[in-house]
């Protein structure tokens, strides 16, 4: 009754059936089944002595009390009914949960087919039967051996032997008939990528042409990346002849104006102030042309290092102390954050300095006014860390990694002074000593992080 009112989750929950009932089957049985045998003999024996007066008396301990085989008996009957409960709880379970899920899952018999036949199908995943179809005709020929030797009838026997072979055309036909599909599909696939057609070359399973298909995906995948970054190229080197063209329109127009203002005047305070112009303006066209044969010599890799151990806190020091004069003019302060040991590092000091030049002329230029700008040098264990932080005056809506090509800038109405080139050179420079340099954004604040490696000692 205990058993049929609760649920079988309780029971399922409970400490003394919680570990029985997740036993297999033919364990459980066996159990079972030496348990009740053991009980069974057990009372059977007791009761046949109690019927011997005298063996009955010597388990009397005290006159008027209760025989020690009363109690014997009651603890066998006990845990007989016990068992009976326990296999009550298991068979409820063995319905509760599908008696068809429970013979696949809860067996042994059905486990060991389960091995059998995940075992058979990797024996035979690259022959010409697979899955259901290898399982069967290992069953066939099975047969065929016990019904030939074991039961010795020869004519069943090699009926059975004439189904595995009909049995193994038809599928040696349909794995042919696949076979050739997936030949068709990879071929298919090759003269779309052959026509450009990529996007119509999608993930297929082709079973022993997977290998190659996989391949012709990586194919696929390198000419969308060569495609997209030619037309991307194409679209900078479109950009770059526009900006270099303003770049180099504006000074050159600034020094023709002004030259022809010179000989239009005899005023030597006029000429003097025209001169003090043209002299900006050639200025500012040096720093476009040398900032480009910078960029063009680094990226092309034709570039000499002169390289020497260098403290890198000394260094970016200095360059502070260079640019302390336009810093102050916009109440900007740094916060530098460095170790208390000098950190040697083995760079070319012309292109290091260079480096942070354009990153400090970069935060005069462009910080919010009455701000502090925070710099972190970092001593880690196989490299040097340099963040620099500032919040920005102008609204960061560019992407950070196209800030640092050439010829990129924050401000893109181009009313800036300057060439666009900075974070381009110190792109470079960084790179070609092995170092890297990126930029993050987050809502106003800018991060520039230049990161290089430490030399072996």
């Amino acid at each position: 009754l205990i058993v049929l009112i609760f649920k079988n989750k309780v029971e399922c929950e409970t400490v003394f059936f919680k570990d029985f009932i997740k036993w297999k089957f033919e364990p459980a049985f066996l159990f079972s089944t030496i348990g009740y045998l053991l009980l069974c003999m057990g009372i059977f024996s007791l009761s046949l002595a109690c019927m011997n007066r005298e063996f009955y008396m010597t388990f009397e301990t005290i006159k008027g009390i209760v025989p020690i085989s009363y109690i014997l008996y009651f603890c066998l009957w006990m845990l007989l009914y016990w068992m009976y409960w326990l296999d009550l709880v298991y068979i409820k379970r063995m319905f509760a949960g599908g008696f068809l899920r429970f013979v696949k899952k809860d067996t042994l018999l059905f486990t060991f087919i389960r091995w059998v036949h995940k075992k058979v199908k990797e024996l035979m995943e690259y022959s010409l039967f697979e899955g259901n179809s290898a399982t069967k005709l290992v069953l066939l020929f099975g047969l065929f051996v016990l019904v030939t030797i074991f039961f010795n009838i020869p004519v069943l026997g090699w009926f059975l032997m004439m189904a595995c072979l009909i049995y193994g055309l038809i599928q040696g036909k349909k794995y042919y008939n696949r076979l050739h599909k997936q030949y068709d599909i990879t071929l298919e696939a090759t003269k779309k990528l052959a026509e450009g057609r990529f996007d119509e070359v999608l993930p297929y399973p082709v079973g022993p042409f997977q290998s190659i298909y996989n391949s012709l995906l990586q194919v696929k995948t390198g000419f969308e990346k060569a495609l997209q970054e030619g037309i991307q190229s194409q679209n900078m080197k479109t950009e770059l002849i526009s900006n270099v063209s303003h770049d180099l329109k504006t000074p050159l127009t600034g020094i023709k104006t002004y030259v022809e203002l010179v000989e239009s005047t005899d005023d030597p305070k006029k000429i003097k102030e025209y001169a003090k112009k043209i002299e900006g303006y050639t200025n500012r066209l040096d720093r476009l042309v040398v900032d480009l044969f910078d960029v063009s010599k680094a990226n092309s890799g034709n570039i000499e290092l002169e390289k020497q151990m260098i403290d890198i806190t000394s260094l970016i020091e200095q360059v502070n102390a260079e640019h302390i004069d336009a810093l102050q003019k916009k109440n900007i302060s740094i916060v530098l954050k460095h170790p208390d040991h000098p950190v040697f590092l083995d760079l070319d000091p012309n292109k290091t300095m260079r480096i942070f030049e354009n990153l400090t002329n970069n935060i005069a230029k462009y910080s919010h006014d009455h701000t502090r700008v925070f710099m972190d040098i970092e001593d880690q264990d196989s490299q040097v860390k340099i963040t620099y932080r500032n919040t920005s005056s102008l609204p960061l809506d560019f992407n950070p990694d196209e800030i640092v090509e050439r010829f990129v800038r924050g401000d893109k109405s181009r009313h800036e002074i300057g060439s666009g080139l900075g974070l381009a050179i110190v792109k470079s420079f960084t790179e070609v000593q092995n170092g890297t340099f990126k930029i993050e954004i987050d809502g106003d604040l800018f991060k520039a992080i230049v990161t290089f490696k430490k030399e072996n000692e």
